[in-house]
């Protein structure tokens, strides 16, 4: 689980879910008010790999980038992003940004600065 809070009153998680044999899911859900009402988990990301590595990052501005890496067994498939401009209501498509094929230790660290600097 990756967490995430603004301020005191904008809250959030990102979190896997990997119950089912083979198959993992990716869920966000926030809060906008210090988590006494969470929204219901929304289903970002849903992958048959065996090991899925994510990380979350949220600029000084509020937007929200989400990494996800994935592997099976040893070998490296490839890195996904997705953002979020509006605090986590909507995100874009995750899209590649890198192409694995070879043995390569999983990452997904994402930092971000002024104007969504990933």
């Amino acid at each position: 689980m990756v967490a995430w809070a603004t301020n005191p009153t904008k809250l959030g998680a990102l979190y896997r879910d990997d119950r089912l044999p083979l198959t993992t899911h990716i869920y966000f859900t926030r809060s906008l008010d210090a988590g006494k009402i969470w929204s219901t988990p929304k289903l970002l990301y849903n992958t048959t790999n065996n090991e899925v590595v994510h990380d979350l990052a949220v600029s000084p501005e509020d937007s929200l980038y989400i990494s996800i890496s994935s592997s099976l067994g040893s070998f490296f498939q490839g890195m996904q992003f997705s953002s979020s401009s509006n605090g986590g209501a909507t995100f874009s498509p995750f899209r590649n940004v890198y192409s694995g094929g070879n043995q390569f230790t999983r990452f997904a660290n994402l930092e971000t600065g002024l104007g969504g600097r990933t």
